[in-house]
């Protein structure tokens, strides 16, 4: 099996678990993929209206799942690389650069920035990149220090209430799903 096939095989189960794709779709998918070498979440969305935010969902369930978490108050975070981004950027991308190593920079991000994040960081970066999944109040705090920006402070804190009581508050909702008829 190609790359491709490895990696789409694991995004489309992430999108059957979340209720996007059924089964059938998924199969149906990895037959058109392994056939025409498209990305599986291209497909997906195109073959089955499945929205680009649930496809960079999944993408960033699997990111996560490869064991990219970091602790960033147990790491040496190199403060020479504060340069590298303005303000702006870090806290748009919630990106904070961490170290280089091994011909990589290091930076991390949140798993709910991920997509965007890593599509800046490649874009802008003329090197590799390996990005790091950080808890959101961690990171906040360290970009808070790295980056002052006291209206992204106070923005944040006062969504902080308004946001944990609803979150605590909402219920698991088993979605349905309906078989649909494919035809080659």
């Amino acid at each position: 099996m190609s790359s491709h096939g490895a990696h789409s095989a694991r995004i489309g189960v992430i999108l059957r678990k979340h209720g996007e794709l059924s089964g059938l779709q998924v199969s149906t998918i990895l037959m058109v993929q392994r056939k025409t070498g498209r990305p599986f979440g291209e497909l997906a969305e195109r073959m089955f209206g499945v929205s680009r935010a649930a496809v960079e969902r999944a993408w960033a369930d699997q990111y996560r799942d490869h064991g990219t978490a970091v602790n960033l108050e147990s790491i040496q975070i190199d403060a020479g690389l504060n340069a590298l981004l303005s303000r702006r950027q870090a806290w748009q991308f919630q990106l904070l650069p961490l170290y280089r190593r091994d011909g990589q920079l290091h930076l991390a991000t949140t798993v709910e920035r991920l997509p965007r994040a890593s599509a800046f960081a490649w874009r802008r970066f003329g090197e590799p990149v390996m990005l790091w999944l950080a808890e959101a109040d961690p990171l906040h705090n360290h970009l808070t220090h790295r980056y002052p920006w006291p209206a992204m402070a106070a923005r944040r804190a006062s969504l902080k209430p308004a946001i944990e009581p609803a979150v605590a508050a909402m219920q698991p909702v088993e979605i349905g799903l309906n078989p649909v008829k494919c035809s080659a």
